[in-house]
């Protein structure tokens, strides 16, 4: 290919575009913006070190992302070839101009009067939770189509300025579950432990010619897989909540260069590993994570297994729906510090006081969904909740648990939808709305999207704790939160009919 400048031109689809300035670019190609097409870009590969084969594999498999992949729900999330360059291997997309790259959360202000006012409005735990929620449910459905990501990094993640969508970029890396590619694709820093090897395997076999040994030897074989996505992804969040790469401790950050780049490159343990090999003392982010202040339980699991079990053995490592269903429960248990106002993750079992101003917080009122599914019928459920013996502390057995924890603030709407009724499912659109309107005289309304009530909640239910009247929830939009549970029966779901009940608490007592 040869050299293209702003002011040149280029042919796509026999219409001739002009090359804008140039916003970005390295050694696997150029970004130009369009002339008189702001709402798209040009990329233009660099063919310099392809061989033949080699490009043929590139284009071959960017027309087949643009004629499968552009129809598809996934052009939403991903930043796909509109169009293939004529005579140049390359090709235009959909330009994310409201969107900014990632790693602008990665910065932080070395001021310290600038950081604590940073934290207030910056560091927000409930942005940072949505954006790691929406990357693995992108990177899930990315699996579901049967594609790998690669090269997942900061770089390649454009993250909206106002909303919380993501558009993955440099998508052209993309390669096919069934690839049999053993190439090394990917960002210093985010590949997976089984790419570095890779790395190294292709350096010892370089050097192996010129008779030339060096101590480490990968003896396994390795290739690009969809858990290769998960490690990269699992990197990025870490980082998002915690500001630090996860084998980088302070032996690398002292360190030299080499050292730094053996902890980037997974050679180092963990920096939370049990053993404590590496540690990390200066980074102040680290030890409200590892006091789970700012990271749920169920995530600091799946860190831990992504990071321990399943660094060197990556089937070990969670699926991108096990992280997404982590970080919707997170979510859902977010408030603001009614004294300093930074995003508290409320845990009613542990946490009582704001990890930043350590106020005491004050007990909250939440909705705790159960599951029900030993329960042969609606008339059964309704008996069984409103029994005097019957609580959330009575529930055993792996076909009754608790499914949601929804903190309810004053004046705001919460929304449910199916993933706080049937965990391994996605999003979907909202299948009630739920405020608390006053916490003092204990009223809530519950509505029911009139849109999805016919086909999936019509049968949900307020049960009244004494003497077992119901009311139909589309009929009742406010009531004392301290006299009813709630019914949720879901008909003409993807798994059939869901059957759980809701029960509101403060703090740690039932209502």
């Amino acid at each position: 290919m040869a050299m293209k400048n702003t002011g040149d031109t280029i042919s796509a689809g026999g219409k001739i575009f002009t090359l804008g300035k140039k916003i970005g670019g390295g050694t696997e190609g150029m970004v130009f913006d369009v002339l008189d097409y702001p709402n798209y870009v040009i990329k233009l590969l660099n063919t310099a070190k392809m061989s033949d084969n080699e490009k043929l594999d590139t284009l071959n498999r960017l027309k087949w992302l643009k004629d499968n992949i552009g129809n598809s729900e996934l052009k939403q999330k991903l930043a796909i070839p509109r169009a293939l360059i004529d005579e140049d291997l390359g090709y235009i997309m959909v330009n994310a101009n409201e969107h900014k790259k990632l790693d602008i959360y990665f910065a932080y202000p070395r001021d310290e009067q600038e950081f604590k006012q940073w934290l207030k409005d910056d560091f927000r735990l409930k942005k940072r939770f949505q954006i790691i929620s929406f990357m693995f449910s992108s990177l899930e459905k990315i699996h579901i189509h049967g594609l790998i990501f690669t090269d997942l990094s900061p770089n390649n993640i454009m993250v909206h300025t106002d909303k919380n969508n993501l558009v993955f970029i440099d998508t052209d890396n993309m390669r096919k579950r069934d690839d049999p590619y053993t190439g090394v694709l990917g960002t210093d820093g985010y590949m997976a432990p089984e790419i570095y090897h890779l790395m190294d395997k292709k350096l010892n076999d370089k050097l192996k010619e010129k008779n030339i040994k060096i101590d480490r030897e990968i003896s396994f074989v390795n290739k690009l897989t969809v858990d290769s996505d998960i490690f990269s992804a699992a990197v990025i969040a870490f980082q998002l909540l915690t500001l630090q790469h996860p084998f980088v401790g302070d032996n690398a950050e002292n360190g030299t260069a080499e050292e730094e780049t053996e902890a980037r490159h997974c050679r180092t343990d963990y920096i939370l590993h049990r053993n404590r090999t590496n540690i990390c003392t200066t980074n102040p982010f680290i030890h409200l994570f590892e006091n789970r202040e700012t990271v749920s339980d169920d995530l600091f699991r799946l860190f831990y297994k992504t990071f321990v079990d399943g660094k060197l053995q990556p089937k070990l490592r969670p699926t991108a729906l096990e992280f997404f269903d982590a970080c919707n429960k997170a979510l859902d248990m977010i408030i603001k510090c009614p004294d300093c106002g930074v995003d508290v993750l409320y845990n009613t079992g542990k946490f009582d006081k704001c990890w930043y101003c350590d106020s005491q917080l004050p007990e909250q009122i939440h909705l705790k969904i159960f599951s029900a599914y030993e329960v042969p019928d609606r008339a059964s459920l309704i008996s069984k909740i409103t029994d005097s013996n019957y609580s959330s502390n009575s529930i055993t057995g792996e076909n009754n648990f608790e499914l949601s924890d929804i903190v309810l603030t004053v004046q705001e709407t919460k929304y449910l939808n199916m993933k706080h009724f049937e965990r391994t499912t996605g999003n979907s659109s909202a299948l009630f709305a739920i405020t608390l309107i006053d916490d003092m005289s204990k009223i809530i309304k519950i509505q029911v999207n009139m849109q999805e009530n016919n086909a999936i909640t019509a049968n949900s239910l307020l049960v009244h704790k004494q003497n077992k009247t119901v009311v139909p929830i589309d009929k009742a939009k406010e009531f004392p939160c301290d006299e009813y549970d709630i019914c949720f029966e879901l008909l003409n779901t993807r798994v059939g009919k869901i059957r759980t009940y809701g029960r509101i608490f403060k703090g740690r007592k039932e209502w």
